[in-house]
């Protein structure tokens, strides 16, 4: 999450001028632009590249790629800023690397750890596992028999979204096409549902009595979107409240850690021929007669695209980019361009990152993912979930011998209200450290004596967040009411991915909205010829 020494800003293409704009600044030409390279942008440029052969050029403004869930060296250690457990499954991401050829080899395992301030239980996956286990033992049968309902009227919304793949999905006028000809019944399940499955989790969810349960669902919900369950894109619970507890559910984390997946990523797309360039920041969305045709980047190289341009940015940063003759030549763009200003934001991240000696520690013994509750109150309150991630656990590997890396953070729950403003210096480090405690005892939690075996210790505040990530307030991502419902733009050409988009945030939604941004770019029978 913070600075570190700049490696090469280019991935199989030259590097981008620094100079200041002029008549003599370079430009190139490719079939399609991406702005962004997280998971939603490469998963675009993999597809754009690898499967449908146009020539891609992603630009990143950071000098390291992924995004949210980019990872940084420090010294003999590598950190990684965000998401660090993903749903084994049915994962839109998994699909997007078998279509397109890229290995990302992945370490499964089936549960993870919970620690509440007088309970610390393992959430088991599998068929019925979790009902038999915490939920009888802290909700009683109340809660059993109410879990129960929740998936019985969840199950029609999970077989109709579940049998609709990535690859059907596309971000224009033509959307419904594919599913029309593949996925018909389908379809026809998911538009007889409550806003096409497509809204908050509210209408799906029977009256919860249980506390515990009410809890756990909060809680759940808060992991994926940073809101509680009635206001959590409904088709991303419904997904995981599924999925956890079928017979083989695991959980996955890639060999290598959240980097290499990224990693490979980026090479996937150079190996087509394509290009990720680090360091390249865009600075306005080219718009000729209505219609995208590149972008400028800052210093004035122009890259044009013969078909136009992928913008997995923030929705917030879209405004800025859209030059101002342009909103006035398109109907509808500046009322588009307005509503995405006014997206309503998720609160922001405070992390911990550390470097450990595990002298005398079993790591393989020691739970892979903990969530960390320091009170037994509201799962969404301001710093009350955290997340702490030891993925030594499953790959030691990861960390130099004899040492482990964990990652702990409070994710949509830091208020950015508490730093704003505030410039680096004594009072700044202070405030890190002073509201980081509660990730202290998130990570004592799993590791006792973390305090003693510290090798190197990080903070990442909601303000490095946003530095880095072109967060606004370092947002999670957007509220679930104001997700965009898919990627289409009023500017021919223009097509959105990321987690402002349908079905919100998380890398399995992101990679979906960046399958469907790609699908935009070919016609229907192409894209039905290649799943």
């Amino acid at each position: 999450m913070a600075s570190a020494p700049k490696p090469s800003p280019v991935f199989g293409s030259p590097a981008p001028s620094s100079s200041a704009p002029s008549s003599s600044a370079p430009s190139s030409t490719v079939d399609v632009c991406v702005i962004g390279s997280g998971i939603g942008g490469l998963s675009a440029a993999l597809l754009l590249s690898r499967l449908h052969n146009l020539t891609t050029s992603v630009h990143e403004a950071h000098y390291l790629p992924g995004g949210c869930c980019h990872s940084y060296r420090r010294g003999r250690f590598t950190f990684e800023s965000g998401p660090t457990v993903m749903l084994g499954g049915n994962n839109p991401l998994f699909e997007v690397l078998e279509r397109t050829g890229v290995e990302a080899p992945m370490i499964h395992y089936a549960d993870w750890n919970v620690a509440t301030p007088n309970s610390t239980w393992a959430f088991p996956l599998g068929r019925d596992k979790f009902q038999a286990g915490p939920l009888l033992a802290h909700g009683g049968p109340l809660a059993v028999s109410e879990f129960a309902a929740l998936r019985a009227a969840t199950a029609p919304l999970l077989a109709a979204a579940g049998a609709i793949p990535a690859m059907a999905m596309r971000a224009d006028s033509k959307a419904l096409l594919p599913l029309l000809l593949r996925h018909p019944r389908s379809l026809l399940r998911l538009l007889r549902l409550p806003a096409a499955g497509t809204g908050p989790f509210k209408p799906y969810l029977p009256p919860v009595t249980s506390p515990f349960l009410r809890w756990w669902l909060d809680a759940l919900a808060f992991s994926l979107s940073g809101l509680p369950a009635s206001r959590t894109p409904a088709a991303a619970l419904a997904a995981v409240l599924g999925e956890l507890h079928e017979e083989g559910a695991t959980l996955a984390y890639p060999e290598g850690g959240m980097g290499a997946l990224v990693d490979a990523m980026v090479e996937g797309v150079r190996g087509a021929g394509s290009s990720v360039r680090l360091g390249s920041e865009v600075e306005e969305v080219l718009v000729e007669r209505g219609r995208a045709v590149g972008v400028r980047l800052k210093g004035g190289e122009v890259v044009r695209a013969r078909r136009g341009v992928v913008c997995n940015a923030p929705v917030w940063n879209l405004p800025k980019l859209i030059p101002g003759d342009a909103r006035g030549s398109v109907e509808g763009l500046d009322e588009f361009l307005g509503k995405l200003e006014n997206v309503s934001m998720t609160r922001s991240y405070h992390h911990l990152h550390l470097a450990l000696n595990t002298t005398g520690l079993d790591l393989p013994l020691l739970p892979a993912h903990t969530t960390y509750f320091d009170t037994w109150g509201d799962p969404t309150a301001e710093q009350n979930m955290c997340a702490v991630s030891n993925p030594c656990a499953l790959d030691p590997g990861i960390a130099p011998a004899g040492t482990a890396v964990v990652h702990a953070y409070l994710c949509a729950n830091e208020d950015y209200a508490e730093w704003e403003g505030m410039e680096a210096g004594e009072a700044y480090e202070r405030k890190k450290r002073e509201r980081g405690e509660v990730l202290w005892r998130a990570v004592q939690s799993v590791i006792p004596d973390a305090r003693e075996r510290v090798i190197r210790e990080e903070f990442g505040s909601p303000l490095t967040h946003e530095r880095f990530l072109r967060r606004p307030g370092g947002t999670y991502g957007a509220e679930a009411e104001d997700l965009l419902a898919n990627g289409a733009t009023p500017v021919e050409g223009l097509v959105l991915a990321g987690d402002g988009i349908f079905p919100g945030i998380g890398i399995p939604a992101v990679a979906l909205t960046g399958a469907a941004a790609a699908n935009a770019f070919v016609g229907v029978r192409e894209q039905l010829k290649k799943y």
